[in-house]
């Protein structure tokens, strides 16, 4: 997925690993001009449930503050896709 553009924001740049759920992407973000990691979630389709659990573990990992845990910056979806 080398090149994509999600949400008209992010420019994906390679690809860094993969785990069970997702696929994280080293990528550009072209709003504050600067390279973020992107995970994207490898489940074509989520159920409300699942995609309000996502929503609250972003927002959880988003309140964590420490030198040694990635910060949270965004989440949202492109196409539908969480």
């Amino acid at each position: 997925m080398t090149g994509v553009r999600l949400a008209n924001r992010y420019e994906l740049l390679e690809r860094l690993g993969e785990g069970a759920f997702g696929v994280v992407h080293r990528a550009h973000d072209r709003t504050l001009d600067r390279d973020v990691a992107v995970k994207l979630i490898t489940a074509r389709t989520l159920d409300a449930e699942a995609r309000e659990r996502m929503l609250r573990e972003a927002r959880a990992a988003a309140a964590l503050n420490h030198p040694h845990i990635v910060a949270v910056y965004d989440s949202g979806e492109d196409q539908g896709r969480p």
